[in-house]
């Protein structure tokens, strides 16, 4: 196919595919007025920059927000000052990475099938789902970066010099603006297009542009971090964020490794592409996959135990989790939430995720190329793939180093690396195995998109059981302060009645009166606190939303709320709580 006809072809498929992620994004209908993840935090300072116009922080944000703040504030304005205009806006942008993210494959050289196959893994994912239905800043993060790689990928196959300039100029701007909300999307300015830069060294002028182009991106980027250090209750969060030892890279090897395994759950599909028939397969070739898959499986284990999932699939969380994988007590909720995965369910998926991966590396590997391009795009050479990924990873692996060191990599930072690892794989699939993803492939994609809509669908029901509990307390006079209703929910009624989240990381302005200690009663366990109660002093509560009846509380007159959900266990409630007399 040639590069007209394909850019032709590929507008339609592009934008088919954003419209089939917006239909099961829609499907969750995920339109309700409470704060989802850490967005608590950001819908406040939306709202009050659609009101004044300026950003104002509430000692929760370890980033400055940027352009999305403006973008959300924009819909408040249009619909009125409800959460759910916030929602709406991060669908759009889910709707509007789709095609752009499509044309970045084809131009990178993946044939019709597997540019669809490609951007549909990426957009019905279970990390993208979720977020989409949220007003966090991954979605957008990935759209602005998907952006910058769109514009370098232009400035390659451009014709003239003009054009090049032009392009580069608009990669790098999408990246400085992007990373504005999520700072991670600067890398796209500072390695992705000195990369491209370095690719088109030949090229007059592009040398000088490059290196101009850098020096504003980078002196841009210390104006926004000097900026952001100094508005009120903003939390800083400097790159070294404690000591640092030989634990140190225990710790890291342990989270590296744990992102690399959820990388792979979510790409899994794409390895399903790479297993050869059955036919093919001996009984020595049986007995290696097995040995294999038993060896890494219980050498991750062992190196990710310290982390919260202790070595198992998913191996790390935050999002994926939400959709009945895994939970912890007294985590956003009192109790724990019920699980569609068992630990056993969780510990057989492990074996199978790494055993499909193995079975699907290494067809990949000894496989030989059937098909050559007979004349590619600058874009698209293999030389070209390499350089331009490799300064995306180095910057972005490099960025998230310091996280893997102290804290948890979590499952929403690798939303941008899996396009990546799908790119790879499935241009090698491509050239090695086959010109068209196989049926099981596609099948496998149906039901990883099956999991993420239904999974995504549950957790938003929860969330509505939640504010009708908190709706029927409301109706006898019980006000918000006074109801513990989880994470997003305290964290919202903080917030409002004190202006601020409580971290010792922020300092409070003098006029500023800021109770910091909570007052929970001392014969109630810590276990009943609630994942955020040092951070929400305000809310002193007399009654406890749980999945389930805890011991440390009974239960009230106000009873429970029942709600159905798509995936097993299907009856589930809200319990409305009290403490023991």
């Amino acid at each position: 196919m040639t590069r007209p006809d394909a850019t032709r072809s590929g507008r339609w498929d592009g934008l088919l595919c954003g419209l089939i992620v917006v239909l099961a994004i829609l499907l969750d209908h995920p339109f309700l007025e409470m704060g989802l993840i850490d967005d608590f935090s950001y819908i406040q300072t939306a709202f009050i920059y659609a009101r004044t116009g300026h950003f104002v922080y509430n000692g929760w944000a370890t980033a400055m927000l940027g352009w999305q703040i403006p973008w959300g504030a924009l819909f408040v304005k249009m619909f009125g000052y409800h959460v759910w205009p916030l929602h709406l806006s991060t669908l759009v942008l889910a709707g509007l990475c789709m095609p752009l993210l499509h044309s970045v494959m084809r131009r990178s050289g993946l044939n019709r099938s597997h540019a669809i196959f490609a951007t549909l893994l990426t957009g019905l994912s279970p990390v993208f789902i979720p977020l989409s239905s949220t007003f966090m800043t991954d979605t957008g993060g990935l759209l602005t970066l998907t952006l910058c790689w769109y514009g370098l990928l232009r400035a390659l196959d451009s014709r003239t010099d003009r054009s090049v300039y032009l392009w580069l100029v608009l990669a790098t701007a999408a990246s400085v603006i992007g990373g504005t909300a999520r700072q991670i999307v600067w890398v796209g300015a500072l390695t992705m297009m000195p990369a491209a830069a370095f690719l088109l060294r030949r090229r007059k002028g592009v040398v000088a542009l490059a290196i101009s182009l850098w020096v504003i991106s980078v002196a841009s980027i210390a104006s926004c971090l000097r900026w952001f250090k100094h508005q009120p209750l903003s939390v800083p969060e400097p790159l070294v964020q404690g000591h640092f030892g030989l634990r140190s890279f225990r710790e890291l090897a342990g989270t590296e490794l744990a992102g690399l395994l959820c990388l792979t759950m979510l790409a899994l599909p794409v390895f399903v592409a790479a297993i050869p028939p059955r036919s093919q397969w001996t009984v020595r070739g049986w007995l290696k996959l097995s040995a294999a898959t038993v060896a890494v499986t219980v050498i991750s284990f062992f190196v990710a135990f310290h982390l919260v999932e202790k070595g198992w699939m998913p191996w790390t969380g935050d999002v994926v989790e939400h959709l009945g994988v895994y939970d912890y007590p007294a985590g956003w909720l009192l109790g724990v939430e019920p699980m569609l995965f068992s630990h056993t369910a969780r510990i057989v998926s492990s074996y199978l995720i790494v055993g499909i991966a193995i079975a699907g590396a290494a067809s990949l590997w000894n496989a030989r190329a059937i098909e050559k391009t007979d004349s590619p795009s600058a874009a698209s050479s293999w030389h070209t793939q390499i350089i331009l990924l490799g300064g995306l990873l180095v910057g972005y692996l490099g960025l998230l180093i310091p996280r893997a060191i102290w804290f948890q990599v979590l499952d929403r930072y690798l939303l941008p690396l899996l396009p990546v690892a799908a790119l790879v794989l499935l241009r090698l699939h491509q050239e090695r195995l086959g010109k068209r993803v196989p049926t099981m492939a596609w099948a496998t994609l149906a039901v990883w998109a099956l999991f993420a809509v239904a999974g995504t669908h549950d957790w938003l029901e929860s969330h509505r059981a939640r504010l009708t509990a908190v709706a029927r307390l409301g109706d006898a006079g019980i006000p918000p302060e006074h109801i513990n209703a989880g994470y997003e929910f305290n964290g919202m009624t903080q917030i409002r009645l004190a202006g601020t989240i409580v971290d010792p990381r922020v300092t409070f302005p003098p006029e500023m009166h800021v109770v910091t200690k909570p007052e929970y009663p001392a014969d109630l366990p810590k276990s009943c606190y609630g994942l955020l109660y040092k951070s929400t002093p305000v809310v002193k509560p007399e009654f406890f939303l749980a999945h389930q009846i805890v011991p440390c509380l009974e239960p009230s007159s106000f009873g429970t709320v029942p709600y159905r959900t798509w995936l097993p266990p299907y009856d589930r409630e809200i319990h409305i709580l009290q403490r023991s007399r």
